[in-house]
């Protein structure tokens, strides 16, 4: 598995502890820190103005709205952050949304640890 040398924020944002805790570990494996989780838009908002995520992961169905509409919320707040989407909904219109949008990857849960590495190494965070 590939490793950051450099310490990258990350901050997570999913209403499910379940999934907050593997990306958790798999996100620190990798070599980042932990800025931060969000449990739901309104959080994930203030976390993305109180810190400065290099990487931040945004589930798409959150208590108090959609991924999507969190997504360029938190682009007009961090326009520097990477975002990935992960979420189980496995529509192809949201693999082509998320394309369409820019954001940096599409992670469909469940996800295997080795899945996300590979989507990191193609962000390459430390050529940032």
């Amino acid at each position: 598995m590939g490793r950051l040398t450099g310490r990258p924020a990350a901050l997570i944002v999913d209403d499910s502890q379940f999934i907050c805790r593997i990306l958790a570990k798999s996100l620190l494996d990798y070599g980042f820190r932990l800025v931060a989780l969000a449990a739901s838009c309104e959080e994930a908002l203030v976390q993305a103005a109180a810190f400065v995520p290099d990487l931040i992961t945004l589930d798409l169905v959150l208590p108090d709205g959609h991924g999507f509409e969190l997504y360029q919320k938190l682009r007009d707040v961090r326009p520097e952050s990477r975002i990935l989407i992960v979420s189980d909904i496995r529509q192809v219109e949201n693999f082509d949304k998320a394309r369409e949008i820019g954001a940096a990857g599409f992670l469909s849960k469940p996800f295997q640890e080795s899945q996300l590495v590979q989507l990191l190494q193609n962000m390459d965070l430390e050529g940032k």
